[in-house]
């Protein structure tokens, strides 16, 4: 057996993991499979050569990606397929066994939801090195092309996500993003654009491009999040002023977020958004210097009402000269870290002054507040 780059450990310390075989009986056809433990035991959650659920007979698994894997021991994965009226504008697809027994989450070539007609599912991009991420509650969420009437390669690209097991667009290439000004849309001119981020509470936050008047290479990325009632909200975006300390302004040239680190912290990957809503980012900024930033990510109601706070402080930064702790930026507090450091990080503790907080340690605090983090 050989195992697969990815294997994953959740919080009772059971493993999953794609792998390849060898011997008696093994061939090309077979030869491929995902495991998981339940309870110590070892088992087989789907193998190459098994029957597609629900796909028609003739139907088969040919071969997979690297599994999502949580504390229920719900796996998701994307699984590549053969047989019987598959080619290679139907034979990818999304998998879960979140609802109980192993069913579709989408197929290349399957009409995908909150689209035109007659827009359909393309190939499924792995998010980095992740085919598909899933939270606690077994809720998946994934990138893929996208084809058929209307498509062009402007907007051919998009981010999904289940909301109590029921699949939604999140986020398309070329159409508007929330929080900018008319005419400036989504794009998908970088690496990692939609990469996304979830914790348990039924949060996404994800990266993303943008083209359009006025947009330029010092404000063509910014960072968005979506809340579990569907809302979502501009986080902050190259070219921002932010208060990095009383009186001290500095503009967000680029930001870097870990790929290594998309989901809540159940599946043993890494974490940069925690159950409370926190999300850890390095910044750098036009002057050369850097940050460790820990963004807090308010409710939706909260949110609204700080974004409409935010529109002057962005504008007109030197009016006012509260302290980055309680910087105000669209929907969070800001705070910030001297940390140097070249990817994401996250914090298990900090200790809060009165007006500045101090980052002790590098790592998050967990999402059930225990301060772990991997």
């Amino acid at each position: 057996m050989q195992i697969g780059i990815l294997p994953l450990s959740n919080h009772h310390g059971e493993t999953a993991f794609h792998a390849t075989l060898s011997g008696a009986g093994v061939t090309p056809e077979n030869n491929r499979g995902i495991w998981y433990q339940n309870s110590g035991a070892l088992n087989l959650a789907v193998r190459s050569g098994d029957p597609a659920p629900g796909l028609g007979a003739g139907v088969a698994f040919a071969d997979f990606g690297d599994p999502a894997f949580n504390n229920a021991r719900h796996l998701a994965f994307r699984g590549v397929l053969t047989g019987t009226g598959v080619d290679a504008s139907t034979n990818e697809s999304v998998w879960s066994n979140a609802s109980g027994a192993l069913s579709l989450v989408a197929r290349e070539g399957d009409s995908a939801p909150d689209v035109p007609a007659g827009v359909l599912f393309g190939g499924f991009r792995g998010t980095n090195l992740y085919d598909a991420i899933l939270r606690g509650n077994g809720d998946a969420a994934f990138v893929s092309e996208l084809t058929g009437a209307g498509v062009t390669p402007q907007n051919d690209a998009a981010l999904w996500a289940q909301r109590n097991g029921v699949l939604g667009l999140v986020a398309r290439e070329g159409d508007a993003a929330p929080g900018t000004s008319a005419g400036t849309l989504f794009s998908d001119g970088l690496a990692g654009d939609f990469l996304p981020y979830m914790n348990d509470m039924g949060l996404l936050a994800f990266k993303g491009s943008l083209t359009g008047p006025g947009v330029g290479t010092a404000n063509d990325e910014g960072f968005w999040a979506m809340h579990s009632d569907g809302s979502m909200h501009l986080l902050f975006r190259e070219g921002d002023v932010l208060e990095v300390r009383p009186g001290d302004f500095r503009t967000l040239a680029f930001t870097n977020y870990s790929p290594r680190a998309p989901t809540g912290g159940q599946d043993g990957r890494q974490r940069i958004l925690n159950n409370y809503g926190e999300l850890a980012f390095t910044a750098n900024f036009t002057d050369g210097s850097q940050a460790v930033l820990v963004f807090t990510i308010p409710e939706p109601a909260t949110a609204a009402l700080m974004a409409l706070a935010w529109i002057g402080l962005v504008r007109r930064p030197q009016s006012h000269g509260r302290p980055a702790a309680r910087l105000r930026r669209g929907i969070g507090f800001i705070k910030v870290s001297q940390y140097p450091c070249s990817d994401a990080l996250s914090f298990p503790r900090r200790r809060e002054s009165r007006d500045f907080p101090i980052m002790l340690a590098p790592r998050l605090r967990g999402g059930d507040g225990s301060g772990i983090a991997s």
